[in-house]
């Protein structure tokens, strides 16, 4: 989203105090593996995850650099319109209900104060995430467990002459590996941090990818997939 900024008059943008706010987005690091709770901070209210998902949008400036760190005022307008479009809502959000997200937000370290500038009579503060991407790491028990009774619903239904007493084995071998999966993942983002954040790697779509890659061929899976009809 293309945005003037409504605290920065366009003669300043290139005045070297402003430089943290535009430097400051290529220090930090490209992931953060947080601990689910700290995560959900961001899901439990649609107000936080718009001004998280707003900060890692950025604006662009008059001067055609985009900005990753906002006052709270230039998130306003770019939270309510996330969540127009999000949330299909017509809400207004007002400027005054961001300072309590704004709190909570730097409380869990999701969000930080990038810097605090002089602006006319007035300090402006700027915000900014402390990573550019997170992901929750839950050990992916809840999740796992959620997606297996799912399955196991649709394969006692497509396969009639199967019990319970079948599945569950197949599965409970399924739910290891699918686990398995998520902790090798997250510890190879780990152990490759460094290069991740120097190539500029969006570390949720490669996190998407390599999880499917650390499943391990089993028995399980190729029963699974018969049952299935997947050929």
């Amino acid at each position: 989203m293309s945005s003037q900024s409504p605290d920065i008059p366009p003669s300043r943008f290139l005045s070297e105090e402003y430089n943290i706010l535009y430097d400051y987005w290529d220090e930090i690091p490209v992931v953060n593996l947080l601990p689910y709770d700290r995560f959900q901070v961001m899901e439990s209210h649609h107000y936080r995850g718009a001004m998280v998902a707003a900060l890692r949008r950025g604006i662009v400036d008059p001067s055609g650099r985009r900005r990753h760190a906002l006052s709270l005022k230039e998130l306003s307008p770019l939270v309510e319109s996330y969540i127009h479009q999000e949330f299909k809502t017509r809400e207004t959000v007002k400027l005054t209900a961001l300072y309590h997200h704004r709190d909570i937000l730097l409380e869990e370290g999701l969000v930080k104060e990038v810097a605090t500038i002089l602006e006319g009579k007035r300090y402006v503060t700027y915000y900014g995430r402390t990573a550019k991407a997170y992901i929750g790491d839950d050990n992916s028990d809840e999740k796992t467990t959620e997606q297996i009774e799912l399955l196991r619903t649709l394969l006692l239904a497509m396969n009639p002459d199967k019990t319970p007493a079948t599945i569950d084995p197949i599965l409970s071998q399924t739910e290891e590996k699918i686990k398995e999966a998520h902790l090798a993942s997250l510890r190879w983002l780990e152990d490759h941090v460094d290069l991740i954040n120097q190539l500029d790697l969006d570390a949720i779509y490669l996190y998407q990818i390599l999880a499917p890659l650390f499943v391990s061929q089993s028995q399980a899976e190729s029963e699974i997939k018969e049952l299935l009809d997947i050929s």
